[in-house]
């Protein structure tokens, strides 16, 4: 009798884990199916690390955009950043930069929370704001997350318009006290400005990429 109730136990936990086990996985995987399904090889992407960039934002967003088939290139803020890149941002060419690239997409992290509050002086923050601006008045993309939006909200490209950012009160205030209507939410997209909050909303910000990327003609 205990044995045939040991069984059963043992069979019930089994089926449970093998439940938990499903529910786990099935939304990564509906995500990665949605990123898998486009060919976007027609698409260019340049994306701007800072030193102490996030991986976690980073990662996920390379990933899914090599995915797709998306063309991907570095451009690197700081030599010190532990990814080999393509660009470096005192050698190019910010407006021949525009014209070749479909979207500009900034990672954030603590190297540019440091710097965007002046923590840590850096004219990076300057530069990248005016190659953001170039994008935008060849109407195309900026895509940025956690404190990169501040960087745009500085270089005065988000005046009027909805944003979000990590929610630290200094970044909040950088953007509110730059005109922005600042918006408690994963992603928001607002004219041709993509912004997002951080490492746990990186799958709703690179959903919201490729979406656009999709739509681009």
């Amino acid at each position: 009798m205990r044995k045939s109730i040991a069984i059963g136990i043992g069979i019930a936990i089994v089926v449970i884990i093998g439940i938990v086990i499903g529910i786990l996985y099935s939304i990564p995987k509906k995500t990665e199916t949605i990123f898998k399904q486009c060919d976007l090889s027609n698409r260019k992407v340049l994306i701007i690390l800072f030193e102490n960039y996030q991986p976690k934002e980073f990662k996920p967003t390379y990933e899914a955009l090599k995915n797709c088939n998306v063309k991907i290139s570095i451009l690197a803020v700081n030599k010190t950043i532990d990814v080999e890149y393509d660009y470096y941002i005192l050698d190019v060419d910010f407006n021949k930069l525009a014209n070749e690239y479909d979207m500009l997409i900034i990672i954030g992290g603590s190297g540019v929370y440091l710097r965007v509050i002046d923590h840590i002086k850096d004219p990076g923050i300057k530069l990248v704001g005016e190659l953001a601006k170039k994008f935008l008045e060849k109407g195309k993309y900026v895509a940025a997350i956690c404190a990169a939006p501040a960087i745009l909200a500085k270089a005065g490209l988000l005046k009027g318009l909805k944003a979000t950012c990590f929610s630290s009160p200094d970044l909040i205030s950088i953007l509110e006290k730059n005109g922005v209507i600042y918006v408690d939410k994963p992603v928001v997209i607002d004219d041709h400005v993509i912004t997002s909050q951080g490492p746990h909303t990186v799958q709703e910000f690179d959903k919201a990429i490729i979406e656009i990327l999709m739509k681009i003609k």
